[in-house]
């Protein structure tokens, strides 16, 4: 509802009155008449003191400015406000006037005369033309484009482009090109507007700092609702639509506006181990920051050492401070921005401005982020301060706002993430993501790995591109396995290994045939041979194994890594045999070798004593048992074989375990004399 402006104390009458008065003291044409107003359910009655006067009586009433209300449904999610990007006419020229007072712009003509307030040529040969530019001293390059007037108001707009707006005049009449074939209208231009696109409320807006505004009536505005990071808007309260601007003619009602947004969805992305491979969004062309100018983290530094390479950073004066760039002072202070770029965000306390700088030059002109975003070329900006506000021209003219600059994000148009995804934390792998948001993950296997798979896909063969739609929280795991191990293992030989990864044989061979995996199941007390048992299906990692041939021929044995579960029927190995998976490998010295016999494999067939340091290789195997035997090789025996190394009146094969009467096992036989379990059995030394 319209609330009265100002109490109301005048009536003036038509006829034959003399001057009224307001109660703030303006004055109206009429005798002062004094009104009562009503209360309660009557606030909106008046009567009139004395009764009503003779003749005609006209009402002047003052209403307040219709109230535009705008509410965030959650202030932390988001914002909304009326777009503070308005083109004004900021110069005027005419015959009469043809000099900027701002000094911003310079009107030429040229062939042109000035006839009864017009400017006009007759001319039938010499064409002529009126000219606007920027002024080379004035920094800043907004301008939007000018409008030329004709002699009954015709109108011709004419965007700035190149640095300049012409229109051309001939035979006494305007033209919109040089070539003087496109007629505007019969006669000369009387005057010229220049527009450009000012930062600040619209004329006729004021923010009354509650979320409301007072618009005059008539007024058109931009209304627009900004997201907080990691939130998305979801649409207007009622039948506005989902677009997160739109505008709006303020009528003689109040409105109201509520924008609603929501948190969006968190995805994470991991790769099972990093020296395998990494995973990664698909990036699209776009804009990304590449840095962000904070005074928090420059105050007291040489921030020029702090910018991106290539990128140049000037102070006029030291107007760095701990929270913001600003200048208390009446003088003029600038800070100037050079380099590769597309676009420069800059915030204030509540406000961001955002420009695209033109090329580099003398200059240092700059366009507003509304005109179309241009390549990454050398460009530079420069933002200026004077009594403590900030401004974007050298005049200090066009005020951004009231106080400094508290950081300044610098963008680069290349490869960017996808629209409505933005990075959370690149240690963790998170990012939010708006709802709905199809996005790309890459998986980059490194050398001598490949992609098995990918968490959230159940079935098919894995695919490097990984497409998924986001409608829920979503954590995506890329799993990299080593590429297949080659063996190439003679026939009736064996080779050791271990792998780290989860292993099995590719093809894996009948159980009927010899060849295949094996671990040590067992060794003869006497050291003299070690019984083998056969692994089938998946082998658990780390499992220590030798590999047989018996095929009859050399074999390229292929050992395929893979995700797939272990067969938890498969045997385990005895403690004595070892494996590693130690790039480096394992080495072993002499202390090592007093305490502990060490094996290895020797020409494919049998274990031997190491007789001197050593290392033994990457995913190869070995058999590290306590000092107690004069063994020098351990012969390998299958099961089915093992009838012929019976050592126990019951046919097993067994190795000698020592152990404490605690229960504690030795790593080898005591030296000491006392009582100990020998194999289970009771022993006294």
């Amino acid at each position: 509802m319209k609330q009265l402006k100002r109490t109301l104390l005048t009536l003036v009458a038509l006829i034959g009155l003399t001057t009224g008065a307001w109660a703030d003291g303006t004055t109206t044409g009429g005798t002062e008449i004094k009104l009562t107003q009503g209360t309660g359910d009557k606030a909106n009655e008046w009567t009139i003191d004395g009764g009503m006067p003779a003749g005609n009586v006209t009402f002047i009433i003052d209403y307040d400015d219709p109230l535009v209300t705008l509410t965030a449904s959650d202030a932390t999610k988001g914002s909304v406000h009326i777009s503070k990007y308005n083109y004004k006419c900021i110069a005027e020229f005419s015959t009469t006037n043809t000099t900027d007072a701002n000094g911003n712009y310079k009107f030429n003509t040229n062939t042109v005369g000035m006839d009864n307030g017009y400017y006009i040529n007759t001319s039938d040969v010499n064409g002529g033309y009126l000219e606007v530019t920027q002024n080379s001293q004035f920094a800043v390059d907004n301008t939007g484009y000018a409008i030329f007037y004709g002699p009954n108001n015709e109108s011709h707009r004419v965007d700035y482009t190149g640095g300049f707006m012409y229109i051309y005049i001939k035979n006494g009449k305007t033209y919109s090109d040089n070539s003087y074939t496109n007629e505007l209208w019969e006669g000369g231009v009387k005057r010229v507007e220049v527009y450009a696109l000012t930062y600040g409320l619209p004329d006729g807006v004021t923010d009354n700092g509650d979320g409301t505004y007072s618009v005059k009536e008539g007024t058109t505005i931009t209304i627009e609702a900004e997201p907080a990071k990691h939130n998305y808007f979801t649409g207007w309260t009622g039948t506005n639509g989902t677009d997160t601007k739109f505008t709006v003619t303020v009528g003689g009602e109040d409105l109201s506006y509520t924008a609603n947004f929501a948190a969006c969805f968190v995805l994470t992305i991991k790769s099972n181990d990093m020296s395998m491979g990494g995973v990664s969004i698909g990036l699209v062309d776009g804009e990304s920051m590449i840095y962000d100018l904070d005074p928090a983290n420059l105050y007291g530094q040489n921030v020029q050492t702090y910018m991106p390479t290539g990128f140049t950073y000037q102070e006029s004066a030291s107007i760095l401070g701990a929270t913001e760039w600003n200048n208390a002072g009446t003088d003029v202070q600038s800070i100037l921005i050079r380099g590769e770029m597309s676009h420069i965000e800059i915030y204030g306390q509540s406000d961001k401005y955002s420009v695209v700088p033109q090329k580099a030059s003398s200059s240092a002109r700059q366009t507003n982020r509304a005109a179309a975003r241009r390549a990454n070329v050398d460009r530079q900006i420069v933002i200026y301060f004077k009594n403590g506000n900030t401004y974007i021209d050298a005049n200090c003219t066009q005020m951004l706002w009231q106080g400094g600059v508290k950081h300044i994000e610098i963008y680069t148009e290349g490869q960017a993430l996808p629209a409505g995804v933005e990075e959370i934390s690149f240690d963790d792998g998170t990012y939010s993501v708006v709802p709905g948001t199809t996005l790309t993950l890459l998986a980059r296997p490194e050398e001598n790995y490949h992609l098995d798979s990918w968490s959230n896909q159940t079935s098919g063969s894995a695919t490097l591109n990984n497409s998924i739609t986001m409608d829920e929280d979503l954590k995506v795991i890329a799993y990299f396995m080593r590429n297949g191990y080659g063996l190439v293992v003679p026939n009736g030989r064996f080779a050791t290994f271990c792998a780290a990864e989860n292993i099995k044989l590719d093809p894996e061979p009948a159980a009927a045939v010899a060849t295949g995996l094996y671990t040590i199941a067992g060794i003869q007390y006497d050291r003299s041979k070690a019984q083998l048992t056969k692994l089938s299906g998946v082998v658990l990692a780390g499992t220590p194994m030798l590999v047989y041939n018996g095929t009859g021929g050399d074999l390229t044995m292929k050992l395929v890594p893979t995700n797939e579960d272990a067969n938890p029927s498969n045997p385990t190995a005895i403690p004595e045999f070892k494996g590693t998976t130690n790039p480096y490998g394992e080495t072993f010295d002499e202390s090592d070798l007093t305490t502990n016999d060490y094996y290895t494999l020797s020409g494919g067939k049998v274990f031997v004593k190491a007789l001197n340091p050593g290392t033994i290789g990457v995913n190869k195997c070995w058999l590290e048992i306590g000092k107690g035997s004069t063994a020098r090789q351990i012969e390998l025996v299958f099961d089915s074989e093992a009838t012929g190394i019976r050592s126990m009146d019951n046919g097993q094969l067994i190795m000698d375990n020592w152990y404490d009467l605690n229960g504690r096992k030795l790593n080898s036989a005591p030296t000491r004399k006392g009582v100990y379990i020998k194999n289970g059995q009771k022993v006294v030394k």
